[in-house]
Formats: C-alpha cells, sequence, structure tokens
C-alpha cells in the first residue's frame, strides 16, 4: 500500500516536455511509481487532480529566512506559493557563524540590511549559536516544513574574524588565512556555497557600509576558491545597483574560475533595457573565458510597498526628522499646520521624488476606521474631496493610522521597453527566475510571490508554454545548486509535488498582518490555484490552508546536493 497517491492530474515532469494525464504514487518520501490513471494500486491517502496541473516543488534559490526558520517553521507565505525548497544566506547575510563577542551586530545589520524587525530578530530567532554548524543543527531542530539549505556569507565571515576592525579592505594575510578556515568549517558543515555583496544600498544598523563592501577583489576571489574544494556548491554575488564596471566583471569572472562553478548575481530589473542587456552580456563574455555566470530575475514589474521607514519619504530633507520621533510625538506634529506646510514646502523645493509621485500614491493598507474607506484610492483622488491637496491627504490619513499605513507608487520596470526585456528574458538560458528576497523587506515587498506572477504570465500572454514555465521554477534551479532528487517527477526522486489549477493560478492581492515576534507586521498574501503542497510525501498546503506538518530536510552541501 502507497503512502499517498496523486490521481489523474495533468502531469508536468519539469524537464519541458508535454503534459499527460498521470497517477503519482509515493512512499517514503519519494516517488515510487508513475503510471496511467486508475492503474496503481491502494493507498492511505489520495490527492484527486482532476482537471488540476502537477508538478514539482518550486525552488527559490534566492531568499532571507535564515532567522524567520527559527521562528516559523512553515516558512510562509512562500510555503503557500508552491514553493517545497528555500535557499537563504544570500548577499553575504547569513547569520553564522557569529564571533565570540559578537554584540548583536549581526542582528542590528540584518534589521537594517534586509529591513526586517529589529523586535522580530530579537523576539524569535534565540541567537544562541556560534559556528556556522551549530547554526545547522538549529535550523534542523525547529523542522522546518520546506527544505531548507543556506550559503556561507561573506560579511558573517568578516566581522567574525576581523570585529570592528572589518572596515579594513586588506585585512591582512592572517586574517584572510583565519575567514579562509572559517568558510572551509562552513561548507565543511554543510553550507551550499559562498556568498557576498558589494552593494553600495548595503548598509548595516550604524548606517555604514556591511563589512563585505570593505573587501577588495583580491578576498573574494580567494574565498570563493575554497568552494572548489567542496563538491555540490555555489556562488552568489551582488556587484552593484545598476551598470557593471570593468572592476564588477573582472571580479565576477575571477570567482567563477575560482570557484569552478556558476555564479548567479542578483539582480536583473529590466528599468533601463540598455543596462539589462549589457549586464547579460556579461555571461557572454564569461564564457569566452572559460567562466559561467547567470543572472536571477523576478517575472514581473516589482510593486513597492512606501511606509513610515521608506526611503521615499525618509529622503526628503526634514522628514526623517520627524518619522524617527516616537509615534505619539510625530503624530501630534502632523496636526500642526506650520510642521504640515513646512514639510510640504521641503518635499516641493528640493526636487524630491515625493513630490513628482505623491499625488499618484496609491493607499495600500490602513490601519484604522477612519482610514478604511481610502483603502485602493490615488491621494490626489482623496484630495479632492477635502480642503487641502495630496499631501494633506497623506499627513491625515498618517494621523489616523497612527503612521503605519503603506503606499504603493507605480511599479518599478513597467513600461513597455522594460516588458520587451523582460518577455525576452523568460526564454534566456542566461537568466535564472527568482530573486525572491523572501523573508526580507517584509514591510517593503511581496515578491515571494515570483512563482504563481510567472505561472499568471504563461497563462495571460503566451510567452512560455507552461510546461516551459514550470520547468523555470523546477528544473532550472534545481541544476545549478545541483539539489539530489528535487526538481524532477520521476520515480525515485524526493516527492515534491504542487497541485494547481492552471486556469486560476495567481498571486492574489498583498494584504498586511501582525504576526511577527515582538508585535511587528509584514506583507503577506496568499495565492489562488494553488490546492496543495507536498515535501518529501507530505501535504504541508492544502486547500484550507498550511496543514500543521512539517516534513521539510535541511539541505547540506555536498549530501544532498550533487
Amino acid at each position: 500500500m502507497f503512502d499517498l497517491t496523486v490521481e489523474d492530474g495533468l502531469f508536468l515532469d519539469g524537464t519541458g516536455s508535454p503534459a499527460e494525464r498521470r497517477d503519482v504514487a509515493i512512499s517514503g518520501g519519494r516517488i515510487v511509481e508513475i503510471a496511467e490513471p486508475g492503474t496503481l494500486g491502494r493507498s492511505k491517502r489520495r490527492i484527486g487532480a482532476t482537471g488540476k496541473v502537477v508538478t514539482p516543488g518550486f525552488i527559490d534559490v534566492h531568499t532571507h529566512y535564515d532567522a524567520q526558520v527559527l521562528w516559523d517553521p512553515y516558512l510562509s507565505p512562500s510555503s503557500l506559493h508552491g514553493v517545497t525548497t528555500v535557499i537563504g544566506g544570500n548577499c553575504g547575510f547569513s547569520i553564522a557563524p557569529l564571533g565570540d563577542h559578537d554584540d548583536g551586530y549581526m542582528l542590528r545589520m540584518l534589521a537594517e540590511v534586509e529591513a526586517i524587525p529589529a523586535e522580530a530578530l530579537e523576539a524569535g530567532a534565540g541567537w544562541d549559536w556560534r559556528s556556522f554548524g551549530e547554526y545547522l543543527d538549529a535550523v534542523e531542530a525547529a523542522r522546518p516544513a520546506l527544505n531548507f539549505g543556506v550559503m556561507a556569507g561573506h560579511s558573517a565571515l568578516r566581522r567574525a574574524v576581523l570585529g570592528d576592525r572589518h572596515t579594513e579592505p586588506d585585512p591582512g594575510p592572517a586574517a584572510l588565512s583565519a575567514m579562509r578556515a572559517l568558510l572551509r568549517e562552513a561548507l565543511a558543515a554543510g553550507a551550499l556555497g559562498f556568498s557576498s555583496s558589494w552593494n553600495s544600498l548595503h548598509t548595516d544598523g550604524e548606517g555604514e557600509p556591511v563589512p563585505s563592501r570593505f573587501s577588495l577583489a583580491a578576498e573574494l576571489v580567494a574565498l570563493a576558491g575554497e568552494v572548489s574544494a567542496y563538491p555540490g556548491t555555489q556562488i552568489e554575488f551582488i556587484p552593484t545597483v545598476g551598470a557593471f564596471s570593468d572592476e564588477h566583471i573582472e571580479t565576477m569572472i575571477a570567482m567563477s574560475l575560482a570557484s569552478g562553478r556558476t555564479l548567479n548575481w542578483n539582480v536583473l530589473i529590466p528599468e533601463n533595457p540598455d543596462v539589462a542587456r549589457r549586464q547579460l552580456a556579461v555571461s557572454d563574455l564569461a564564457a569566452t573565458r572559460g567562466a559561467s555566470i547567470v543572472a536571477l530575475t523576478y517575472p514581473g514589474p516589482t510593486a513597492v510597498r512606501a511606509s513610515r521607514r521608506s526611503s521615499l519619504f525618509r529622503s526628503v530633507p526634514g522628514w526623517d526628522e520627524l518619522l524617527d520621533l516616537p509615534t505619539k510625538v510625530a503624530v501630534e506634529e502632523l496636526r500642526n499646520p506650520e510642521v504640515r506646510s513646512r514639510l510640504r514646502r521641503s518635499a516641493q523645493e528640493s526636487g524630491s521624488t515625493l513630490a513628482a509621485v505623491v499625488a499618484a500614491l496609491v493607499v495600500a493598507d490602513t490601519h484604522s476606521a477612519a482610514s478604511s474607506s481610502s483603502a485602493g484610492r490615488r491621494l490626489g483622488e482623496i484630495a479632492t474631496e477635502g480642503p487641502g491637496d495630496a499631501f494633506d491627504a497623506l499627513f491625515d490619513i498618517w494621523i489616523a493610522d497612527e503612521l503605519r499605513t503603506g503606499f504603493q507608487p507605480e511599479p518599478i520596470a513597467n513600461s513597455a521597453a522594460s516588458w520587451a526585456v523582460r518577455l525576452e528574458s523568460l526564454h534566456d538560458p542566461r537568466v535564472i527566475i527568482g530573486a525572491s528576497d523572501a523573508g526580507a523587506h517584509v514591510e517593503m515587498l511581496s515578491t515571494f510571490d515570483y512563482a504563481p506572477v510567472l505561472l499568471a504570465l504563461t497563462r495571460r500572454s503566451g510567452t512560455l508554454t507552461l510546461p516551459e514555465a514550470v520547468r523555470k521554477l523546477t528544473d532550472i534551479p534545481a541544476r545549478l545548486y545541483g539539489l539530489e532528487g528535487r526538481g524532477r517527477l520521476v520515480e525515485g526522486a524526493w516527492a515534491d509535488l504542487v497541485v494547481f489549477d492552471p486556469d486560476t493560478v495567481g498571486p492574489g492581492a498583498p494584504g498586511w498582518r501582525d504576526d511577527l515576534p515582538g508585535g511587528a507586521g509584514r506583507i503577506y498574501n496568499e495565492p489562488t490555484g494553488i490546492d496543495h503542497v507536498v515535501v518529501n510525501g507530505t501535504e504541508v498546503t492544502g486547500p484550507s490552508g498550511l496543514t500543521g506538518e512539517r516534513s521539510g530536510k535541511l539541505l547540506r552541501g555536498g549530501t544532498d546536493t550533487v
């Protein structure tokens, strides 16, 4: 008798092959038989999939769930979106190893650079490990619902070795040797590879560059070289925002050559089509030199939620001082006509982005009865109903919501030219679909919905066939990371499956939940059309949501990867 059968579904194996009606039998966490409908034997449990599509579980190679997994083993909302495997520790921001005298620097850095509320990190993560291996043991003890692997992050390595000296570009041979040793220790414990960042936007809890940004190219290449001795490992890097310099290009190629691995970089955003095409051309140059480089991208325009903490407001001269005040004090200030006038004048006279877009800002979420009628409307439209302008509408809603309101500017890279590059990239072997950043920027981004976004886009545009889209979400990322027995539905593979309705699958509408430790909140959405998610043979989400099962596996490099 089988443990579980998924019956009469439109079966897509993840390779891009056409759909066929099949039954899938599962026992011991693995697929044991794939057969014509109605030909399998008895099963303890059945999932009917008539009219639905059955695919491998989606694999998200770029998340920041490193801390969240310790307080939310269900890794929501990714588990609801068909994701069965996640990779953390990206951008150099693993949360292990920790230096012996770490004073909370790593917690504050993560709160700032990945915009994860500090109160959630403090209340939920524990922070009772030092070595990378101890951190992996903590993850394993948390019994995650999804398969979970982690990269070793450069900023963590640099901080653990150098402490407050992490600002030194050349740490000296002894310190570099110590970093390399720590990286080897992490890789031996099961890290899936090495990640780093030179992104100029990445700052720590003190507003200074994160440790990896101080490193010279030689240090990056030396650390990447350590990966070569550990099979089943990878390299991830954020070189910059926007156009690459010669130094960025040469460093990425050298890291790939030193490691003997494909380097994946984050993130391709086709806001400037010419820049995006030049970035992709680096993959071609790398190939002529014997290196391998691919880009990560999100499959749609990036919708951003602007909150009190967002640069849209805080970059206006004088606004950050008010927004940094205790909430009740700031609200009282906003009632003062002179303060409102000063804030408006500063936005207009400084030539700020806010002045140009304020009337077009959509109220994304409200948090009081007084403001509820504003949800989904533009500030300019709301202003026509009162005596003031769009700034007054903004201030009034902030007062009603005690500064908790979310606003949505025009999505990033939503022009016709951007869409042309985006649709090209869906067919480009130099591009990997992902870049979800799930677990990070929780007040700002809902890009954890990347998989249903791609499936809905496929249905609407016809740019990809459904088998091709599924391959982009499953087999391609699995092969990139060498995930053993995952990404394809074949007999003997781990039973990671998704059952969805091809006519309704989509990302759902973003909303707000106050469900993080310490009383913090986040953007949240549940997809449409995803009915069942099975991880290692156990259903972790069903038609009613999370089942309470936690059947994920901690993925260790070289053991669970090839």
